[in-house]
């Protein structure tokens, strides 16, 4: 199993191969060959993701620290075989510039089987260590992150990046979290836009008054007109699994 990291932008990329083990095995020895059955119930594990995160790095824009440490929490939260990219909103959020990271999250290692087996026991702690330590690396790069300052906002720009990144995953759930203050001022606009099944989280959303749920409904029926599935504001302290459900 492979779990690839891709940081952008002077920052060095990762590789982490992730090894795993399992095992079937059979009754143990001296077992009788009758067994009560017992009726079990099957958990069906959480479907993979593409997840666009989109992070306002404009000057008017005052909770990216916060937002840069809820989004560090993020991949643990992701099902294994998710696809995470992380970008800036800034003057020209469609360029290659605006990337800080992508990444392929790591399915949760095999249980062990046989608690006497060493290989297998190694082979889960290599596993898992792997695991940790590209979360560690996510977390590490996002809260080290200082905003460019950028003197204009560009959220169509940004928001076709994340179709983009939606179209080359066509077989992953669509999901766009937002962490910004919503206010474009590029006037920029892309023929053919669209974000269809797209499930549409707007973190951090800090303006107050009574333009607030002006904002608010005209950025949502945008959303919705684009094809969104859903659009919802939350507070900050939301905790990660309430946007991707319970860990892989």
């Amino acid at each position: 199993m492979r779990a690839n990291l891709r940081v952008g932008l002077a920052v060095p990329v990762i590789l982490l191969m992730v090894l795993a083990l399992s095992c079937t095995g059979g009754p143990a020895a001296g077992t009788s060959a009758q067994r009560t059955s017992s009726p079990t119930t099957s958990v069906q594990p959480a479907a993979p993701e593409c997840v666009v995160i989109l992070l306002d790095g404009t000057g008017s824009y005052h909770n990216l620290p916060r937002a840069t440490q809820i989004a560090s929490q993020i991949p643990a939260a992701l099902p294994g075989g998710s696809v995470l990219y992380v970008r800036w909103i800034t003057a020209n959020s469609i360029s290659d510039e605006a990337s800080i990271l992508s990444a392929t999250i790591p399915a949760a290692p095999s249980q062990v089987l046989n608690p006497f087996d060493a290989r297998q026991k190694l082979a889960h702690s290599r596993s898992q260590a792997a695991r940790e330590a590209i979360f560690a690396t996510i977390a590490q790069t996002l809260r080290s992150l200082r905003s460019p300052k950028a003197g204009h906002t560009d959220l169509d720009g940004a928001l076709m990046a994340a179709e983009d990144r939606f179209s080359e995953n066509p077989n992953l759930q669509a999901h766009l979290v937002l962490c910004t203050d919503l206010e474009d001022n590029c006037n920029v606009s892309f023929q053919g836009l669209s974000l269809k099944g797209v499930t549409i989280d707007v973190l951090g959303f800090q303006v107050r008054g009574p333009e607030a749920e002006l904002i608010k409904a005209s950025w949502t029926n945008r959303f919705r007109n684009l094809g969104a599935q859903s659009v919802t504001f939350r507070y900050l302290d939301d905790p990660s699994t309430r946007l991707f459900g319970r860990p892989s």
